[in-house]
């Protein structure tokens, strides 16, 4: 399903999220009955029947999902941005008004701040 829509509209405008999915049951009846829009092999369907139960069935199958991502051809920045990169991305442009390529703060400042947050955190 990712690579469908990787295809269909670029890496970056795709993006999954982990959080949100407290049952396979309406996913899985929607893929069994629309199996021609999925060119995975039924690799969705075999993931899902390979154990995923209760809250955060997507997060029990990211490193499969990974695995086939990069046997796909998909690069580690491709992946982050499917993972998060690209919801951040959108969510900055909304909270701060402005597209990456017209930010004030760089790339490195950014990253720099985060790590040092993130270290304070730690450290509590």
């Amino acid at each position: 399903m990712i690579d469908y829509y990787v295809k269909l509209v670029g890496v970056d405008h795709v993006g999954i999220a982990s959080n949100d999915m407290f049952t396979t049951k309406p996913t899985m009846d929607f893929v069994a009955k629309n199996t021609a829009l999925y060119a995975d092999d039924g690799y969705m369907i075999n993931a899902f029947n390979k154990g995923a139960s209760g809250c955060g069935e997507l997060a029990k199958i990211l490193p499969a999902i990974t695995d086939e991502l990069w046997k796909r051809g998909y690069k580690d920045d491709d992946i982050k941005k499917i993972y998060g990169g690209n919801k951040m991305r959108v969510f900055r442009e909304v909270w701060e008004g402005f597209a990456p390529e017209n930010d004030p703060v760089s790339q490195e400042e950014r990253e720099r701040f985060v790590k040092e947050q993130r270290q304070k955190f730690l450290q509590r």
